[in-house]
């Protein structure tokens, strides 16, 4: 049986959920998962600083940053082209801000859910992708606007630059949240159009 996180068991909680539902799935069905099956899943940690730490002049008080974030982002494809995904972190503040009140607690962000397919790919390296999101008010900072939900939709292009495995991906994304005690409307409803480049060696 899987554990089910409480309020009180702490953020924590929710990537133990996680851990815990998949080592209590029956033998026959871990036998069955590949790691293939959980390609461009990721769990990764960062520091940040900022610039001003490294100046005490630069301000009339000094306020430096140093926080750390813990990102679990799996995804599990269920089909050739198709795939489920998550993605929550936790940040964790280590000084203290002079416009915060955040040292030493560490925040659950908020929980975003998708499911995604590849659309088409060609045979000179353009691959297109699309997804739709829900994102779940589980931090503090949504939960203090009263966001309830919020929905999102992404188009990305993929193309492989080379022999080297370098990527330039486009993409255009939708988001919404739907806010207010009455969910009578959706708010903050914005469109973002960016584009990324990575080398894979």
């Amino acid at each position: 049986m899987c554990l089910t996180p409480r309020r009180e068991r702490g953020p924590c909680a929710f990537f133990a959920i996680a851990i815990s539902c998949l080592l209590t799935l029956p033998p026959a069905a871990r036998a069955e998962l590949t790691a293939q099956d959980f390609r461009g899943s990721s769990l990764s940690y960062s520091n940040t600083v900022s610039l001003l730490s490294l100046d005490q002049s630069a301000e009339p008080t000094y306020n430096p940053y140093y926080g750390m974030l813990l990102t679990l982002a799996p995804r599990y494809w269920f089909a050739p082209r198709a795939f489920v995904s998550a993605r929550v972190s936790l940040d964790r503040e280590l000084t203290q801000a002079d416009d915060t009140t955040e040292k030493g607690q560490t925040l659950l962000s908020d929980s975003n859910l998708g499911v995604g397919a590849i659309l088409h790919s060609w045979d000179f390296g353009l691959t297109t992708f699309g997804s739709v999101g829900l994102r779940l008010p589980t931090s503090l900072a949504s939960q203090a606007r009263t966001m309830q939900a919020g929905a999102s939709s992404t188009l990305a292009l993929t193309q492989a630059l080379g022999q080297i495995g370098s990527l330039l991906s486009p993409r255009a994304s939708a988001r919404s949240a739907l806010r207010g005690a009455s969910a009578a409307a959706w708010s903050s409803s914005r469109c973002t159009l960016a584009s990324r480049t990575a080398t894979r060696t």
